[in-house]
C-alpha cells in the first residue's frame, strides 16, 4: 500500500496542519465512536489500527477500547518513527527541535512543538497497550483481532476485492471493522458532489491549474492538472464486503469542520500533488517543489482576495463504513 507522506518534506506540512485543524483526530473520532459499541468495547483484547500514520487513530482507539493492545500498522518508517516519539517510545527533544528548524517560515511555530509534546503527555500513559508495526497491509500476519480501525485508509486498499478478503482474515467471528476515505473517491449519498470534498472546491482546481503552469514554466515539460478520477459507489464497497464475509452495519458521511481557505490551501493542499502525481515526471528536487506549491498557493490567494467566505470552507465529507464479521 502506498502511503503519500514517506519523507519528512511531506511530512511536516501534514503534521502542522493537524495541529492546527484537527481533522484527521476529528474524524478518526467519529468513525472508532460509532464502531466502538458494536464491538463490545470493554471486552476487546486485541484492536488492528489499519494505517496508523502517526498514531492519532491509534490514541482514540487506545481510548475507546480500555482493555485491549492496539495494534497500529503502517508502511512508512517516518509515519511510525512520529507514532513512536509521540506514545514516549522514543525521546522527542530531538524532533520537536528538527521540525521547528526543518520547516519554512509560514509552518516554523511554536503550535506544532505545543501539539507534539501534549500529544507525548496524553499518550504516554497508554504506552504498555500499544505496538506499532510496519507492514503493508496486504501482507501483514496477525492473530485475528476483536476490531479494526481504519481512519482515511479505504481508498488506499487497491484493489479493493483483495483487500475485503484480507480484511477477513484480520478480524475474528463475531468481530468488527470500521473503514473511512475520502468523499474525492466515492459518490456521495447524502452531500452534493460540488461540496463533499476540497478538491471539487473551484479554487482548488484554480489552485492546480496554476500549479500546472509554473511546473511546466519550471521544467518546459507539459504538466495538466488532474481532473477528478472516477468515483466509487458506497453500495458497490458494502456488496463486495458482505460477499466477504461480513454483514453492514452502518454507513455515515461525516462533514468535516470548515477551514478558512488560506488555512485549507497552506497546510492540506501542500499534499494534493504529491497525491495525484502532478511531480512524478518533473524531476524537481523536495525544495524546487516546495517553492512552487507556495507561488501557486500565493497566486491562488491573490486571485481570490475578496471572494472566498469568510466563514470558512467544507474541508471534505468522510464516507464511513463499518461491517462485522459474520
Amino acid at each position: 500500500m502506498a502511503n503519500p507522506f514517506t519523507n519528512a518534506s511531506q511530512y511536516r506540512p501534514f503534521d502542522n496542519f493537524e495541529a492546527h485543524a484537527g481533522l484527521y483526530r476529528f474524524s478518526s473520532g467519529k468513525l472508532i465512536r460509532a464502531m466502538a459499541p458494536l464491538a463490545e468495547r470493554r471486552a476487546a483484547k486485541l484492536v488492528y489500527d489499519a494505517g496508523c500514520g502517526t498514531g492519532n487513530s491509534t490514541l482514540q482507539a487506545l481510548k475507546a477500547f480500555p482493555k485491549a493492545h492496539v495494534v497500529g500498522v503502517d508502511s512508512s518508517k517516518d509515519m511510525l518513527r512520529y507514532a513512536r516519539v509521540k506514545f514516549g517510545l522514543e525521546p522527542s527533544e530531538g524532533l520537536v527541535g528538527e521540525l521547528m528548524g526543518g520547516a519554512d517560515i509560514r509552518l516554523g511555530d511554536t503550535k506544532l512543538a505545543v501539539f507534539l509534546m501534549g500529544f507525548v503527555r496524553e499518550a504516554s500513559p497508554f504506552a504498555k497497550r500499544v505496538g506499532l508495526v510496519e507492514a503493508d497491509l496486504m501482507k501483514f500476519k496477525g492473530e485475528p483481532a476483536d476490531a479494526v480501525v481504519g481512519s482515511h485508509i479505504l481508498h488506499w486498499l487497491e484493489p479493493q476485492e483483495d483487500a475485503a478478503g484480507r480484511f477477513a482474515e484480520m478480524v475474528r467471528p463475531g468481530g468488527c471493522i470500521g473503514f473511512s476515505s475520502s468523499m474525492s473517491f466515492y459518490v456521495p449519498v447524502k452531500h452534493r458532489v460540488e461540496t463533499s470534498s476540497y478538491l471539487y472546491h473551484p479554487f482548488t482546481m484554480h489552485y492546480l491549474d496554476i500549479l500546472s503552469g509554473l511546473i511546466e514554466k519550471e521544467t518546459g515539460k507539459a504538466v495538466h492538472a488532474p481532473a477528478p478520477k472516477e468515483k466509487k459507489n458506497p453500495h458497490e464497497t458494502i456488496a463486495l464486503f458482505e460477499s466477504n464475509g461480513f454483514k453492514a452495519v452502518g454507513y455515515l458521511e461525516v462533514p468535516l469542520p470548515k477551514l478558512s481557505p488560506e488555512m485549507l490551501l497552506a497546510y492540506n493542499l501542500r499534499a494534493v500533488p504529491a497525491h495525484l502525481g502532478m511531480f512524478k515526471e518533473s524531476g524537481l528536487p523536495d525544495d524546487a517543489q516546495a517553492r512552487l506549491i507556495t507561488e501557486a498557493i500565493q497566486e491562488t490567494l491573490r486571485l481570490h482576495m475578496g471572494l472566498l467566505p469568510l466563514e470558512g470552507v467544507l474541508s471534505d465529507t468522510n464516507p464511513m463504513f463499518i461491517f462485522r464479521r459474520k
